[in-house]
């Protein structure tokens, strides 16, 4: 049975690492709502008076007609809750009236701006298209729309409305930025990249067009294995630069520490996101996974944690925090196994794949925790739902075959095993299953293939060496039986199995006086031993030798 599996960090991963697709909707909800304000961290009533102010001067200079305030609202509060302590405090700008705008349009804009913060996004939606269809000039309206098409996991569409803005604004730094994280959603990271570079240029403040690039350079340099994040931490640095108390940058930051294994900084990294935003349950999450990775013990006499307590309570916050976070019940619930608290750990692990059924390690993960708890129906149907999450992951079929040997369906075990070795020929565990279930079924040349190739991967090890001289024994083949039995003993001599399996072979060919020695020894290391020969006809040949059976007969010995 393989161990727990961890979740893993990867910028191609959306569920440990947030990426453009996590935040495409606060990019692109509008740099002129967003100004000042920090995610996650309601802003002092001091602070939003800065903010208004700066917010002012910024729009007397670019003279841009913006009043995404209603969308900013709107998609902070749903895409990017989990990176919020409280709702961001808002600047109330109003829309600026331009030739070119009709009054309507202005109106049909401002209805969309009071749908979106009451929450109603299909009026929003109405009433934006409405004042873009009034006054093609509108791009704010259209930019919302895109905007909104986004959210609504509409990609193309919003694509398609965002570079009609793009179009018809200019250069306007918002729109580019918007463009790039719908393009970026899709994965045309370069094409992504160059709007957000166009955005950075157009404003050299637009910190959010930063983090987003950030994250684009990240996920092209994980495609291309590179390993080269420094780019992508430039922009995280310009992110605190501009906004020193954002969580989100040190979330990212120690992402990349823990892709080049800096797990020491990566945890600085989480644990400084989780003080400037303590509300946010990834945060909690992933300083806990690297809390376990590093794993360093504690010291009593200092008061300090181990690592792996840290890491526990750092999980439950995740979870406390937002109980359908399904990678922090994940973790929670690993973690816990660990402990060999099994009930608690299948309770969280149950809870991550309902919030999430496709995540395959959970499944796999519960699987594992519902064998140890001894309901192998529950384990098998867990290790199924992970194969079937991910076909080509060969631990998840050695698994579900093993639960398949285990509930005596060799045929079953056996494919599944197959499946397995097809997937990691090198898969020495899966060939000496397979092996076994053949030999409950016959078929031994197969199984003797197969041990063959086990003993190749393994030469170290007795196991394969033992059950190959069984079923070298079952096929007669007598010297090559002992040869893999004496092996098996050579390498590990409290193998009972092999001692019986060479006294077998012995027996078979007459020679009763060399028997006697390795089924004593057999004996000593498990007395079943005796019981099972009492009725193994392969001693037949030497029943009648007194020494075997006076052997035979002490059970007292």
């Amino acid at each position: 049975m393989y161990s727990l599996a961890a979740i893993q960090w990867s910028f191609s991963d959306p569920v440990v690492f947030a990426g453009v697709c996590t935040i495409v909707a606060a990019v692109i909800a509008g740099l002129s709502a967003l100004a000042g304000a920090r995610i996650g961290r309601a802003a002092t009533q001091k602070q939003a008076q800065r903010q208004r102010q700066s917010q002012s001067q910024a729009q007397q200079q670019s003279q841009q007609v913006y009043v995404n305030t209603g969308l900013a609202f709107e998609t902070i509060k749903k895409a990017v809750r989990e990176v919020q302590q409280e709702q961001p405090a808002l600047v109330n700008l109003q829309l600026e009236v331009k030739p070119g705008l009709t009054g309507v349009a202005v109106e049909l804009f401002q209805r969309g701006v009071a749908a979106a913060n009451s929450g109603d996004a299909r009026a929003a939606m109405r009433a934006w298209v409405a004042a873009a269809e009034i006054d093609e000039t509108c791009f704010p309206a259209r930019h919302n729309v895109g905007v909104l098409l986004a959210q609504q996991h509409d990609v193309d569409g919003a694509i398609e409305q965002l570079r009609e803005a793009v179009k018809i604004a200019g250069d306007d730094s918002t729109c580019h930025s918007s463009l790039g994280s719908a393009l970026a959603t899709k994965g045309c990271l370069d094409e992504a990249i160059a709007e957000y570079r166009r955005a950075i240029q157009l404003d050299s403040t637009n910190w959010i067009a930063y983090l987003n690039l950030g994250l684009a350079l990240g996920k092209k340099a994980e495609l291309a294995r590179t390993n080269d994040y420094a780019e992508a931490m430039t922009c995280w640095d310009r992110v605190l630069e501009l906004q020193p108390g954002n969580g989100l940058a040190h979330y990212f930051r120690g992402q990349v520490h823990v892709s080049q294994n800096r797990l020491d900084d990566a945890i600085v990294e989480f644990e400084e996101a989780t003080r400037l935003e303590p509300g946010v349950s990834r945060y909690y999450s992933n300083l806990g996974a690297a809390l376990e990775d590093r794993g360093t013990p504690g010291d009593k006499e200092a008061g300090r944690q181990s690592d792996a307590d840290r890491a526990l309570s750092a999980y439950q916050t995740a979870v406390e925090l937002d109980p359908k976070n399904a990678p922090a019940q994940h973790n929670l619930g690993s973690a816990l196994a660990r402990r060999g608290q099994l009930d608690g750990a299948a309770r969280a692990l149950r809870l991550a794949v309902a919030r999430d059924p496709s995540m395959g390690v959970t499944h796999y993960n519960l699987g594992i925790v519902e064998s140890k708890r001894k309901d192998l129906k529950a384990a098998s149907g867990a290790f199924l739902a992970a194969v079937h999450c991910d076909p080509r992951n060969a631990s998840y079929h050695h698994n579900l075959a093993t639960l398949l040997a285990m509930q005596r369906q060799p045929w079953l075990a056996a494919d599944a095993y197959r499946q397995a070795i097809e997937l990691d020929p090198q898969g020495a565990d899966s060939r000496f299953g397979l092996a076994l279930a053949l030999l409950t079924t016959d078929p031994l040349d197969e199984a003797v293939k197969q041990l063959k190739r086990v003993v190749e991967l393994e030469p170290k090890k007795a196991r394969g060496y033992a059950v190959l001289g069984r079923a070298l024994l079952s096929k007669r083949q007598l010297r090559e039986a002992r040869e893999a039995c004496e092996r098996a003993i050579e390498l590990e001599d409290e193998r009972w199995d092999a001692h019986y399996n060479l006294a077998c072979a012995y027996a078979l060919e007459g020679e009763a006086k060399r028997a006697i020695a390795p089924l004593q020894r057999a004996i000593d290391l498990n007395s079943d031993a005796r019981r099972q020969a009492q009725g193994d006809s392969d001693f037949d040949a030497i029943r009648d030798d007194r020494e075997f059976r006076r052997l035979i007969e002490c059970e007292g010995q």
